[in-house]
């Protein structure tokens, strides 16, 4: 009968030499093997450490498998991370935080991505790879003379100093404070004082906190209402009705242009009457064309003040239109109208009687109808109204012709950092 020749572990010698192996392994391991074991050269054994901790490695996972409490809260913590994950991306405002606090996120990154792998990390703040690599460059190259926090010379397309101090003037200054940030961009690039695209005033009217109060009840946008091609081809008339602090209730009429969005006409008066709508239709019709041969769609609500309709003199020159009555259209672009004169100009203001409401409607539809308008691509409602055109190609280079010398301008105005 052969006799089986018992061979040992190399690990089972590493551990003997070390006196790390449990008393009961050593009972089985003849004596003379144990201290020859010992007696041999240190360097007879090499890359038992990973071995080892493989060992180790493997002992722990068979261990914390064996732990049902272990597991248990394991399982937990992944149910966890993953429903906080999916929780945060729903959230609209979770991406808009994390580009805010992008330094923190790229330093908190930089701390756990050797532990969990960067696109582990990247995934739960749903962030690209390209994003992180901008923001890590961001982080290492700040600039406290720059308005972004980022260097001149590494990122030369940001506003220059002169630019910068251009936008804060125009958003600061107390004839645009009822201006949105667009019309404000838009009268900047038309008179060629800060050709920006309107991106560009956006991030940095945020970056400054100079960004524009908005209405409180901001509604979703409805479906598009009628629209003309040309002007004096459909008006809009609507009356709204407004309080001043003397507690004295007091009603607007506007007259509006559906093509231009101009202001056409305004009345303010203390009650609702079918004379005062008269007139204010009346002053409209004063500004109309005599060439203008075809009657122009006066769109109405069903008010009782709308019976000027049927008085002679004003009705051939009008086709009166009633809302969703006489058509499926609403009179929405003069509520609209109601709206902004309320709630971006009159609820800022402090309008103490009637007296002063009148003298502020007119500066406010002048002022209305002489900035420009997003909605008009950048006319004013007079222009628009007058049939004047920009010219896109010009203002197109008057951008190009701004990047190059802002380019220029913050490649030679060096900070300290980059100067040493």
């Amino acid at each position: 009968m052969a006799v089986t020749k018992i061979s040992y572990h190399t690990s089972i010698k590493y551990l003997v030499r070390e006196n790390l192996l449990a008393k009961e392994i050593c009972d089985r391991i003849p004596r003379t093997n144990m201290w020859r074991w010992k007696k041999e050269a240190s360097d007879k054994y090499v890359c038992f450490d990973l071995n080892l901790t493989g060992t180790q490695d493997f002992d722990l996972v068979r261990s914390f498998a064996q732990n049902k409490k272990a597991r248990r809260i394991y399982s937990a913590y992944v149910r966890l991370a993953r429903f906080y994950r999916e929780l945060t991306h729903s959230i609209p405002e979770f991406q808009r935080h994390v580009r805010k606090w992008k330094m923190q996120v790229v330093r908190i990154i930089d701390r756990v991505k050797e532990s969990i792998g960067l696109a582990r990390v990247l995934r739960f703040f749903n962030i690209s790879v390209y994003t992180f690599r901008q923001w890590s460059m961001e982080s290492y190259t700040q600039c406290f003379q720059s308005a972004i926090g980022a260097c001149n010379r590494i990122y030369p397309a940001q506003l220059s100093k002169q630019e910068l101090g251009k936008l804060k003037e125009k958003l600061l200054d107390s004839r645009h404070q009822y201006w949105p940030i667009s019309s404000i961009a838009f009268q900047g690039l038309k008179d060629g004082t800060l050709p920006l695209s309107l991106n560009t005033w956006y991030k940095y009217a945020n970056r400054l906190g100079l960004v524009r109060p908005r209405p409180s009840d901001r509604r979703k946008k409805k479906v598009v209402g009628i629209r003309a091609v040309a002007a004096n081809e459909i008006w809009h008339a609507d009356i709204t009705r407004f309080v001043t602090a003397d507690h004295v209730a007091h009603y607007i009429y506007l007259v509006v242009d559906n093509f231009s969005r101009k202001i056409l006409s305004w009345q303010v008066a203390d009650k609702v009457n079918a004379s005062i709508r008269k007139q204010s239709v009346a002053q409209a019709l004063k500004g109309l064309s005599g060439n203008n041969s075809q009657a122009v769609m006066l769109v109405t609500d069903g008010g009782p003040e709308n019976s000027y309709i049927q008085l002679a003199g004003i009705k051939p020159q009008l086709h009166h239109t009633v809302a969703l009555v006489d058509v499926m259209y609403s009179n929405s672009l003069i509520e609209a109208h109601n709206k902004v004169i309320k709630y971006n100009y009159l609820y800022r203001m402090q309008v103490a009687d009637g007296v002063q409401l009148k003298n502020l409607i007119t500066w406010i539809a002048n002022d209305f109808n002489n900035r420009p308008h997003i909605s008009l691509k950048g006319l004013t409602p007079n222009e628009c109204y007058a049939n004047i055109n920009l010219d896109v190609e010009f203002l197109q280079l008057q951008k190009k012709i701004a990047r190059v010398r802002r380019k220029e301008s913050n490649q030679a105005n060096r900070c300290s950092m980059c100067s040493n």
